[in-house]
């Protein structure tokens, strides 16, 4: 017993562990047919299709971390074709209920993410040691693998859910960083967060009231600066692409 109440505690306490891989892939999931996607709402070309999304984010993932290597994959193919080696993630784009079964037999070693696709795609997915379709206890537990793979997929729900392809990089990003391969462009962030323990939150909470006590009182008296805080406290510190839009447009 006291074992485990060890160890719980130095989970609480400690920083998460970081990811010891040395290359990662990416495998996406696409309709046969040319269903076109929510994407390109500003684009001189607006609901591409699932399949030319899917492709550009393999042509620009190895631009941001040659470790990173990706492919497509057409739902009809799924059945006749063994992936060439087992994915760390799978993102299944606008796929069918046909597919379900084919994407079960192929789980990947770290997250498979659905959007846009059918009930029985969405129910497969999971992040971690978080399945959707098999809720666990241990998610309300801040520190557990569990919950952090909850924090992680809804994370990726969200970046998903704004149709472009930078929030879609971000998503897979987040998730390589946490399982598979350390990423300096997500690897540090201001906010407190559970991976960090609570030490080290401690520790920048000290830092930042000594450093910059004075600056950060008269901030948050001011009310437009506090509510420009406000905005960037509701998005993870390394999610850019909101951070930027909103520092541009205060």
């Amino acid at each position: 017993m006291l074992a485990a109440y060890i160890v719980l505690a130095s989970a609480f306490l400690l920083p998460a562990a970081p990811p010891t891989g040395a290359k990662a892939t990416v495998t996406f999931v696409v309709p046969s047919s040319d269903k076109a996607s929510p994407f390109g709402a500003t684009s001189p070309e607006p609901s591409p299709t699932w399949r030319a999304v899917a492709e550009q984010m393999v042509a620009r993932l190895p631009g941001f971390d040659s470790r990173i290597s990706s492919s497509v994959v057409l739902e009809d193919h799924l059945k006749d074709r063994a992936m060439d080696t087992k994915a760390d993630i799978i993102v299944a784009l606008g796929v069918s209920a046909g597919a379900a079964a084919a994407l079960q037999a192929r789980s990947p070693s770290s997250a498979l993410l659905a959007y846009d696709s059918a009930p029985e795609v969405q129910q497969l997915q999971k992040v971690g040691a978080f399945e959707v379709a098999e809720p666990s206890v241990e998610a309300v537990v801040g520190w557990s693998d569990v919950a952090r793979g909850k924090r992680l997929h809804e994370q990726a729900q969200q970046l998903l859910s704004r149709h472009s392809s930078e929030d879609m990089l971000y998503a897979i990003f987040f998730i390589l960083h946490a399982f598979v391969i350390e990423m300096p462009l997500v690897r540090h962030t201001v906010n407190p967060t559970w991976e960090k323990g609570a030490l080290q939150n401690a520790a920048e909470f000290a830092s930042m009231c000594t450093k910059c006590g004075d600056k950060i009182a008269a901030a948050l008296t001011d009310p437009a600066t506090k509510a420009t805080i406000d905005l960037l406290n509701a998005c993870d510190m390394r999610d850019q692409v909101p951070l930027m839009t909103m520092i541009a447009t205060d």
